[in-house]
């Protein structure tokens, strides 16, 4: 179960609390941190953030002003991880989150709507792991090429299981091995996945046996 909590390193009367992620991902505990841009003194931090029973009015609504965004913050950061593929979370992932924790409009452009252009989108959003991105790059490939063999343009909010049964069997006409399509299969997913957090998806493709 994925956690998040908070840490005061500055070594100023007062800085910017770390928030540090904590998942696992295939039997690993995995720990990353990233600046949270709450700004805290030292002394509040230690002391009075929480303390029972403050008389202070002043640290009273301190003490509420930082619970809240402690909790909103780490409520946004564990949603944001249920939809995404753990092979990408990285220092940089949650960085961007919090940042759109704080800046949604800004830093929420409005998302392609078409699967091939949301491989493009997804891979300058988020990919920095060179073998991932030609993976990804190799898959959305073969999708152009279909595409413009069937000349259909697929749309993710239109994609279903026949659909993606249709482009396993061209690949499987293409002969390409099985694993090697249920790869593509999967990377598909994983975009679609993404893409949850502003189109809306089909989630029948997510119960879809890639075997099958």
């Amino acid at each position: 179960m994925a956690t998040v909590n908070f840490l005061y390193r500055s070594t100023k009367n007062s800085g910017d609390l770390t928030l540090r992620l904590l998942f696992r991902k295939f039997g690993d505990d995995i720990i990353i941190g990233a600046n949270s841009r709450i700004t805290i003194e030292k002394v509040f931090w230690k002391k009075q953030l929480n303390q029972k029973n403050l008389k202070d009015i002043n640290h009273i609504n301190d003490q509420t002003k930082y619970k809240k965004i402690i909790n909103d913050l780490s409520v946004h950061i564990l949603n944001q991880l249920k939809k995404t593929d753990l092979n990408i979370v990285n220092k940089e992932w949650l960085q961007h989150h919090i940042d759109i924790f704080y800046n949604p409009e800004e830093l929420q452009p409005k998302v392609p709507v078409f699967l091939t252009d949301y491989f493009d989108y997804y891979i300058e959003l988020l990919i920095t792991n060179r073998n991932t991105k030609k993976k990804l790059v190799t898959t959305r490939n073969k999708l152009t090429i279909y595409e413009k063999k069937t000349k259909i343009k697929l749309a993710i909010e239109e994609l279903n299981n026949f659909k993606l049964h249709t482009f396993k069997q061209y690949l499987t006409d293409l002969k390409y091995n099985q694993n090697t399509i249920i790869g593509d299969l999967t990377n598909i997913k994983t975009i679609c996945r993404h893409a949850k957090t502003a189109l809306n998806v089909n989630e029948e493709i997510f119960n879809w046996s890639l075997k099958k």
